[in-house]
């Protein structure tokens, strides 16, 4: 019990309080160094005027117990921070893992500030110790023993290897088909997407790495709520979504025969004046945790459709926010029946011209990419998808310690807080009363790997993770050591249907890079060879910088909010219409 209660209460503070060291160590080793540095010329200054006599009385700092104290705690707090800016994964991939990178120089000038406290203050045993201790990191660091051990238990990762993936990452910019005659489509919706609106240009430079770009714009944007009006629909009930459940649940007309039912909801916003069946109709899927109170996606209904004249439809996902579950089928990712249903109802509810265009972000986002590729030609209710920090691999997540140590710690408790143990509390007992173990591995469950695993419950965690991707059906071998091009063809990849664009910030903290693609020039995932799967529908657009649903813009992003990205899609989606306009005219 005692463990038990560790995992619930104590570990997830203990991934904030990592999270939090790193989030201020960028900012915390400049001003500790500097105000080390103040002190030093203001001791040497004043034992000087000593020395000559211009000063009667002693007024050194240093020699007061207290003020040594204090200063010795600033001085660990420094060569932490500086430590940590010099080895953490993310603040290498935004200044570099060389010998001589940001943190080593803050880091360099600590020991030059360490040595010559150390030589003045023989007698400091606290400086004696704080002197050891940053010799000893200089030490260790390098080891490659050590860089493993940091990367495996704390997420902390050496860069002076120059091998290391984290810089070796394709370049940003805008991916598509090379190919014209392939997809005249999507070359029409890359000319009439202006450049500017899927170029991300202002970073906020106070912002320092991923981390900060992610978590930060949560605290600091205040969105208004626009009104919403639900409509409830009802689905299936099913163990699992995949091809079969697309093809095979529904009938033709859209309309679920089976008896097992669950709701979701279809949150409604529409404009000033009204439906307006000349614009396009966006349907948002949310996150993990979300609903249509997520702040990004009621910035993006203030955008496009308070200020703007679209008529926005978030799916709130079955048992999320307010709503009822009635089965033992919780929401994840790998379900796209619920999707399909929701798609299918609208289409048939607007005009035979409008555009109905899929916008997903994090999770909802993997459910819309894997919903485009195995829906096909044929049973595919969008025109147009936009994905927002998804993944097409999520095999990739398992070995993502960085993100499982830091960050999925602190969504798995809220999910395990707010939905499984405040909502789903007595359907997930009777569910776990048969496996007794399955309870007590519930509540361990430190990150969202080990909680997928204790709340599926899959026969193979992997497989489990490639049912739910939109590359799921290419081996894993096969993304690890690529085959040769002519033996990639065949995967479902190569049905997609509608322009699918994926938008990831390759200093994503939370979902990695190597989810969406491969810095290896003979794998699939590789950008130039995954635009040029199928038809070539599939588009690329990655920013080197943005976190994960963050890209704040400016020096006072809180004007801006989410700006970028939801600028992003709503601007890929009126391209994808005059594009759709300009070909059939031509036709």
């Amino acid at each position: 019990r005692l463990v038990t209660w560790y995992y619930m209460n104590i570990f997830p503070w203990t991934a904030v309080l990592g999270l939090l060291c790193r989030l201020c160590a960028g900012y915390l080793a400049p001003l500790g160094v500097g105000l080390w540095l103040g002190q030093r010329i203001c001791s040497v200054t004043t034992t000087r005027s000593l020395e000559n006599g211009l000063l009667a009385t002693p007024l050194v700092a240093q020699d007061k117990p207290d003020k040594v104290e204090e200063w010795t705690l600033l001085r660990v707090v420094t060569i932490l921070s500086c430590w940590i800016v010099m080895v953490d994964t993310m603040y290498v991939y935004e200044y570099g893992g060389t010998h001589w990178n940001y943190g080593f120089q803050w880091l360099l000038v600590a020991l030059l500030l360490s040595i010559s406290s150390r030589r003045r203050d023989q007698r400091n045993h606290s400086g004696q110790l704080l002197f050891w201790i940053l010799m000893a990191l200089l030490v260790i660091c390098p080891n490659e023993r050590f860089s493993r051990f940091c990367s495996q238990t704390v997420g902390i990762n050496w860069t002076w290897d120059p091998d290391t993936t984290i810089n070796n990452v394709p370049y940003e910019g805008l991916y598509y088909t090379r190919h014209k005659h392939k997809n005249p489509l999507v070359h029409g919706i890359v000319q009439r997407w202006p450049k500017d609106q899927r170029t991300y240009t202002h970073p906020t430079r106070w912002m320092l790495n991923g981390d900060i770009r992610t978590g930060l714009p949560f605290l600091l944007y205040n969105v208004p709520n626009p009104v919403w009006y639900r409509v409830f629909l009802t689905v299936q009930a099913a163990t699992w979504s995949s091809t079969i459940e697309v093809e095979d649940d529904y009938g033709d007309n859209g309309v679920n025969h089976d008896s097992s039912k669950e709701v979701v909801a279809l949150d409604i916003c529409f404009p000033p004046h009204g439906h307006d069946d000349s614009q396009p109709i966006y349907l948002i899927l949310h996150g993990a945790n979300g609903g249509s109170q997520e702040a990004y996606v009621q910035d993006f209904a203030h955008q496009y459709c308070m200020s703007g004249s679209s008529t926005v439809v978030v799916l709130v996902a079955r048992g999320l926010m307010d709503l009822p579950l009635q089965s033992q089928y919780y929401y994840h990712a790998g379900r796209v029946s619920d999707l399909h249903a929701a798609s299918t109802h609208l289409r048939r509810a607007m005009a035979s011209h409008q555009i109905l265009a899929g916008v997903g972000y994090s999770m909802g986002a993997i459910v819309l990419s894997h919903y485009a590729v195995v829906s096909g030609a044929n049973r595919c209710a969008l025109d147009a998808a936009f994905s927002i920090s998804g993944s097409l691999e999520c095999r990739f997540q398992q070995t993502f310690l960085r993100s499982q140590q830091l960050w999925q710690p602190v969504i798995a408790h809220h999910i395990k807080t707010e939905q499984h143990l405040s909502k789903w509390g007595e359907l997930f007992a009777e569910r776990s009363r048969a496996a007794a173990q399955s309870l007590v591995q519930f509540f361990r469950a430190s990150n969202m790997v080990e909680l997928d695993d204790a709340t599926h419950r899959p026969s193979n965690l992997t497989e489990f993770y490639a049912n739910m991707s939109a590359l799921g059906d290419v081996p894993f071998g096969h993304l690890l050591h690529p085959p040769l091009p002519n033996q990639q063809d065949g995967y479902r990849i190569h049905n997609l249907s509608i322009p699918l664009c994926i938008l990831h910030a390759l200093d994503d903290p939370i979902s990695t890079w190597r989810n969406v693609i491969s810095d290896h020039p003979r794998s699939i995932m590789h950008p130039f060879n995954l635009v040029e799967t199928g038809h070539g529908h599939l588009m690329l657009l990655l920013t080197r910088r943005g976190g994960h649903v963050g890209w704040p813009q400016g020096w006072l992003p809180w004007r801006h909010r989410w700006s970028f990205m939801n600028t992003a899609a709503g601007s890929f989606v009126h391209a994808v219409v005059q594009a759709r306009k300009e070909k059939h005219q031509q036709q």
